[in-house]
């Protein structure tokens, strides 16, 4: 398994990161992961681990701290970071998440 931690990202996840503003917990987390996913189409095929290096470059403060503590087995599956990150950022009610 390549290391999720490299000294100095590859290009293009430093470009998704400064195309999708960074979260630090506080805004609207559906519409993060909706930028972001949309952001990563443009640079397809990506992979799951490539989506989740790009994804924590965006991610600052308490969302940072929370992706930090994640076990290294999870952050090989990005839908899965993806719902844990909703799980404990998004905020209830049809104004965050108008699907529901």
């Amino acid at each position: 398994m390549r290391p999720l931690h490299p000294t100095k990202p590859p290009e293009h996840l430093v470009s998704i990161s400064k195309l999708v503003p960074h979260f630090i917990g506080f805004s609207n987390a559906y519409d993060h992961v909706e930028r972001f996913k949309q952001i990563c189409r443009a640079y397809e095929p990506l992979t799951n681990i490539t989506k989740v290096a790009a994804f924590k470059l965006t991610l600052d403060d308490q969302a940072g701290i929370w992706f930090r503590t994640l076990n290294e087995d999870i952050v090989a599956d990005f839908e899965y970071v993806i719902k844990d990150f909703l799980i404990n950022f998004a905020r209830r009610g049809n104004k965050w998440n108008p699907i529901d």
